[in-house]
């Protein structure tokens, strides 16, 4: 196989595990972090899902599964995939 085949698989299979992986409740979560010292240690968490899901207490939280530098990839912390309570909401 020449470098020609393997890039556009390899690009493919990644596309395609973020897809699943969002599908199953997966998020890709952004930390920043507050510069204040009111706040030492919080952050701005923004939450990038396929789901428009209301935050906690109303939706479901995201527990991390892992963390690099100021990403996250995290998961419903019950690991239920969103899509079964909206399958039971509207079907």
């Amino acid at each position: 196989m020449s470098i020609r085949n393997i890039v556009p698989r390899a690009v493919a299979a990644i596309l395609w595990a973020a897809a699943i992986f969002e599908i199953f409740g997966g998020a890709f979560v952004w930390r920043v972090p507050l510069h204040d010292r009111m706040r030492e240690g919080g952050n701005v968490s923004y939450n990038f899902s396929l789901y428009r899901l209301p935050p906690p207490p109303q939706g479901p939280p995201y527990c991390d599964i892992v963390t690099i530098a100021r990403l996250s990839f995290a998961m419903p912390c019950d690991f239920r995939p969103p899509f079964i309570d909206l399958a039971k909401k509207y079907l």
